[in-house]
């Protein structure tokens, strides 16, 4: 049974049952569909997506990873958390961004 990544934009792919939300695992037959299952990692795109039917919280896309067995290409598409830091920097920009709105609006 294969795991489903949902992605913000509503889209959703499934990965191999090894996978985890931090190494994401697809085996396609052709590389355009690996560019196409890239073009959905993005951070933007990470935010509010869902692993397994999980939400996937703070992932920020890391690498790509693919190999052929001849016959297939084996895609690994790895990701990390984002560290507090990042986190707190983020929701600083957005609360300074929402009061410079209000402030205009005043």
């Amino acid at each position: 049974m294969a795991k489903t990544m949902k992605f913000a934009d509503g889209k959703t792919h499934d990965f191999t049952d090894s996978s985890t939300a931090l190494d994401c695992v697809a085996v396609v037959q052709t590389f355009a569909e690996l560019d196409a299952i890239r073009a959905e990692f993005t951070e933007d795109n990470l935010k509010g997506a869902e692993f397994d039917g999980a939400a996937a919280q703070h992932l920020v896309p890391v690498s790509v990873k693919a190999e052929t067995d001849g016959e297939n290409v084996v895609v690994h598409f790895t990701n990390r958390v984002k560290e507090q830091d990042e986190i707190n920097a983020e929701q600083i920009s957005e609360l300074q961004e929402a009061l410079a709105a209000i402030v205009e609006g005043a």
